[in-house]
């Protein structure tokens, strides 16, 4: 599914369900409409990929290497503190609300 492109009839009726909710909250059918699909399908499948992929040490970061990052970049330093203090988007917000206050 996530290595071809669309070419049977239930993968075009899969698209014409979300064309049609997409319609119904706004969306117009232009050119950049296929840009949007494909953008949407691309990022959900690299996310559910990210997902179902095995971290690497379990996915925990040493805490040296977060403290030397910190101190090293203003930038990085921003990010961690978001992470840290659990301040970010998590994948329910991201699929499921409308809108994140």
């Amino acid at each position: 599914m996530s290595t071809h492109p669309l070419v049977t009839q239930s993968e075009f009726v899969l698209v014409e369900k979300i064309l049609i909710s997409l319609e119904t909250k706004g969306l117009k059918i232009q050119t950049t409409t296929v840009f949007l699909i494909n953008s949407l399908t691309l990022y959900t499948l690299g996310f559910v990929w990210a997902e179902a992929i095995e971290l690497e040490d379990g996915g925990k970061t040493d805490p040296k290497l977060l403290k030397e990052l910190q101190d090293k970049s203003v930038v990085l330093n921003q990010l961690m503190k978001l992470l840290q203090d659990n301040r970010v988007i998590n994948d329910k917000e991201q699929f499921f609300q409308e809108r994140i206050a």
